[in-house]
């Protein structure tokens, strides 16, 4: 928040001083008058008004040309070829969201006798044909593997929105429910980046019955805070960064519903050095999480580069393990 507040207080420093200079160029080159207070305050004002008007107006041209869209949106029907260059051949899968959009999915079963069943909610970038390799190990250690891609993703219909990636999170928890082959009541959900936010939004919205723990990696707390951070690092648009704040809703934020979840354990992954998702956005989720609940704060690792660490995959698969002994407790 302190930093929204910089951004204008930055821009109102910047108009004033440039209605000084203007009024001194005035007197020292122009030999004009100086002004009165009460004329030199309304101009003031009349700038520093001017300014968050033309701040309003150029946000809400980013918003509608679909920039700031693409801060969280950037789909892709590449086949990455992930899966051939492992070995692995998925099953194949269609579903439908709500509104009917026809959906595509990868089921694995596990190796050997199954521990669970492990939804993956990928990030913003690419389709599951490239986000496989993150997660495909997890089928060496007992647990069912179901991947799928967001509408506009990959072979999945329709185009990316905010309600419409919630309801297709949605659809995949309920459509893993519905098959025979699989224990209703031994689902874990782990999302990376956009896919930790709609972790937790869609385990809410679904109901948590049988949903034994969610992963939520350097994933962002509101939208609002995300495309702040965003633009913040784009160079002169710091000075706007307070406009897109105050401009973008907030709805199906992850903060405004993860105390919702529990007793189902939630566990926060965030690297220390990642210039994607900002850090805080996980300790402000963690603070309005509700018990049981963990944070693994993991030092110079960058965006979604934790679980590269062979270190911290085998580190995951007994908190998996341990969130199914509570609750057999």
């Amino acid at each position: 928040m302190a930093t929204i507040f910089l951004s204008f207080f930055v821009s109102v420093c910047i108009v004033l001083a440039l209605v000084f200079a203007n009024t001194l160029a005035g007197k020292l080159f122009s030999h004009k008058p100086w002004p009165a207070a009460r004329d030199f305050v309304k101009e003031c004002f009349i700038s520093v008004g001017g300014t968050v008007a033309i701040t309003l107006v150029i946000c809400f041209i980013l918003s509608k040309t679909g920039f700031t869209e693409s801060q969280f949106y950037r789909p892709s029907t590449q086949d990455y070829a992930e899966h051939t260059k492992l070995g692995i051949t998925p099953e194949d899968v269609f579903f439908k969201s709500n509104d009917g959009t026809r959906l595509h999915g990868w089921f694995l079963p596990a190796k050997g006798q199954p521990t669970g069943t492990l939804i993956h909610l990928h990030g913003s970038d690419r389709n599951i044909t490239y986000t496989i390799k993150n997660v495909h190990w997890l089928t060496n250690h007992g647990f069912n593997l179901f991947l799928f891609d967001y509408r506009g993703y990959g072979q999945s219909e329709n185009k990316p929105s905010r309600q419409g990636v919630v309801e297709d999170a949605v659809a995949a928890i309920e459509y893993v429910r519905s098959r025979s082959d699989i224990d209703a009541n031994t689902l874990f959900l782990w999302g990376q980046s956009m896919g930790g936010q709609l972790a937790i939004v869609a385990a809410n919205l679904a109901g948590t019955k049988g949903i034994q723990a969610v992963v939520a990696e350097a994933t962002y707390a509101t939208p609002s805070h995300h495309i702040k951070d965003k633009m913040g690092q784009m160079g002169p648009l710091w000075l706007v960064q307070w406009g897109l704040w105050l401009i973008t809703s907030d709805a199906y934020a992850a903060q405004d519903v993860v105390g919702r979840i529990a007793p189902t354990s939630i566990l926060l992954v965030h690297g220390t050095a990642d210039r994607g998702v900002l850090p805080y956005h996980s300790e402000a989720l963690f603070q309005a999480a509700d018990e049981p609940k963990d944070i693994w704060r993991v030092q110079n690792a960058g965006h979604l580069q934790v679980f590269q660490n062979a270190l911290y995959r085998e580190k995951l698969i007994p908190f998996l393990k341990q969130s199914l002994q509570k609750i057999e407790e």
